[in-house]
């Protein structure tokens, strides 16, 4: 049984955060782990398709609201469900 290992992101979108990530990404044994992401923007950027073609899942949590605080909750409320 693989150890799941949720990891989460603003996108999947050139930055700082997501290339360290994606090196992580790139280099764990995924015969081992099953890694997926959250994301909070839909728009499939640059590591998009890397990450669907290497077998994982991709879990995109949007807000409806522009309040800084209620997007938090609801975004942590969908992250619970997955």
């Amino acid at each position: 049984m693989k150890t799941k290992i949720l990891m989460s992101v603003n996108s999947l979108g050139l930055g700082g955060n997501v290339i360290f990530v994606m090196n992580f990404f790139r280099h764990i044994d995924k015969s081992k782990f099953q890694v997926d992401f959250v994301i909070f923007d839909d728009t499939k950027l640059d590591f998009y398709d890397e990450v669907i073609a290497a077998g994982s899942k991709v879990y995109i949590v949007k807000s409806k609201t522009q309040n800084k605080f209620l997007q938090l909750k609801e975004q942590w409320c969908q992250v619970k469900k997955y």
